[in-house]
């Protein structure tokens, strides 16, 4: 089962509001744990239109991150639809996005070995030894002298920032 504890990361709430728009994460949060739930109900319950409700719930389907079980009315002839929160979805995109996130950190760590960087005092740009030499070593944004980077600390920083990723991956493959 998935914790509510997931919902106060800001990536996850980033990757529903890309997945469904504005309206996802307040309708994840209210029926993530829920057994099914009707778009009519989720309207009343968020005070909001049907016609939003659906049109969030219709993105998050095309992600797989919702699901639906369609029933006929047989005197009306109208369908009724009962949603249901695919948790486990949401957790797989995640773990797959910071899985890609890890990699590139790695990269990142490879470059910082091989090259030697520079930049200016401000950071406006890191530029490797080849690239800073045809700026003259002058900050192509700001115009103030480039000088090299400490890529020792700069790997640490990353190899910490790989470590917290890698704390949230362990803690969201507990609950797929």
């Amino acid at each position: 089962m998935i914790k509510k504890s997931v919902f106060n990361y800001d990536f996850v709430k980033t990757f529903l509001n890309n997945s469904g728009g504005s309206l996802a994460v307040p309708l994840i949060l209210k029926y993530y744990s829920s057994s099914g739930f009707s778009d009519e109900d989720a309207a009343k319950k968020l005070k909001l239109k049907v016609t939003e409700i659906r049109t969030a719930l219709n993105r998050l389907h095309y992600k797989g991150i919702v699901e639906y079980i369609r029933k006929k009315n047989k005197n009306t002839g109208w369908y009724s639809y009962t949603w249901k929160i695919n948790i486990k979805k949401i957790l797989e995109y995640l773990i797959k996005d910071k899985e890609e996130e890890i990699n590139k950190l790695k990269l990142e760590i490879t470059k910082m070995q091989d090259y030697c960087f520079f930049s200016c005092e401000k950071g406006c740009s890191e530029a490797v030894f080849e690239i800073a030499s045809q700026y003259n070593f002058i900050c192509p944004d700001c115009g103030k002298e480039m000088s090299s980077l400490d890529s020792v600390i700069k790997i640490k920083k990353t190899n910490k920032k790989i470590k917290d990723i890698e704390n949230i991956l362990k803690e969201f493959k507990k609950m797929v």
